[in-house]
């Protein structure tokens, strides 16, 4: 997950530089695009993730699989677009 959004040029906004600082829950969030619109966007795409603040928040759990994951980072808009 961490690395297909950075491919896309999303930051990421949870601890990610060192492994010990990372949990399951990832918060992310693009200049080009407004986190509400994005949680919006992937809604519809029935991708469930939440909007706290000004990011989203994606909490894969043990029942997710790389499909899943594949399925979120193929549903968000590309870098300015």
């Amino acid at each position: 997950l961490i690395a297909g959004l950075n491919e896309r040029g999303y930051s990421i906004t949870t601890p990610v530089a060192h492994r010990g600082e990372r949990s399951g829950i990832v918060c992310f969030e693009h200049r080009d695009h407004d986190s509400a619109m994005l949680q919006e966007h992937l809604s519809a795409a029935k991708v469930i993730v939440s909007l706290r603040g000004d990011v989203i928040r994606v909490s894969p759990h043990f029942y997710n699989t790389e499909t899943d994951i594949e399925r979120l980072l193929d549903a968000l808009p590309v870098q300015g677009g």
